[in-house]
């Protein structure tokens, strides 16, 4: 497994982060990444038709059981950032980002799994 991954947490840990992502999705405080690097994001949306309300249903579909590592943000300048990795049919990867007003997730993977996972607590 990556050194940067972390599969160190309890089921409360987790269902904590759950309820931080499921909160901010159900208030609309979430955006999905659709930048020239996220060019599978896109290809899900397109390909099976997933407008707004498909994708937020599908994303509060999310359980803790589905976690299975965090991973450290090794991007220069967001080193501090932890990222929060989640599974259901598709391969779904979260940043949570604390504001002075809140907080709000960015979904930075949103597609198709390529590659295997292993969870946490399943």
């Amino acid at each position: 497994m990556n050194s940067h991954y972390n599969q160190h947490y309890t089921l409360a840990e987790i269902e904590s982060l759950t309820k931080t992502i499921l909160d901010c999705i159900e208030q609309n405080h979430f955006s999905i990444a659709l930048n020239e690097n996220r060019k599978e994001n896109r290809f899900l949306m397109i390909n099976y038709n997933l407008n707004s309300s498909k994708q937020k249903k599908i994303l509060l579909s999310l359980k803790p059981e589905d976690f299975c590592h965090s991973l450290q943000n090794t991007k220069k300048g967001y080193e501090h950032e932890i990222l929060d990795e989640e599974l259901l049919d598709l391969y779904l990867k979260f940043n949570i980002i604390e504001f002075s007003k809140g907080i709000r997730v960015v979904v930075i993977s949103f597609h198709i799994r390529n590659k295997p996972i292993d969870y946490r607590f399943r």
